[in-house]
């Protein structure tokens, strides 16, 4: 299910975009990449209260899927906390303004 593709770069439904970006796209457009990693603010300023404590971490830009593939792995870092074994059960909450 959808739970073994978040936070993960390399999936079928990517590669299924980065053929179709290299087969049909590129050689015909002038393709860039340009993407964002935000994540937890590292400072206590009162810019970070601003910005609800989330910071740019990183800015990729690239005319091929390398752009994508180091945004995918500064994300997995800043923004994932993986474990080592599987949760027996989970809560989620989801904030009302996502619904």
């Amino acid at each position: 299910g959808m739970e073994k593709l978040m936070g993960r770069g390399n999936n079928p439904l990517r590669e299924i975009l980065n053929y179709s970006s290299s087969k049909y796209l590129e050689p015909q457009l002038d393709l860039w990449y340009i993407l964002t990693v935000m994540g937890p603010s590292s400072s206590q300023d009162s810019d970070a209260d601003q910005n609800d404590g989330v910071e740019m971490k990183g800015l990729f830009i690239g005319r091929d899927v390398q752009a994508y593939d180091l945004a995918c792995d500064l994300s997995l870092k800043v923004n994932f906390n993986l474990l080592e074994r599987s949760p027996k059960k989970m809560v989620v909450f989801l904030n009302e303004e996502y619904h």
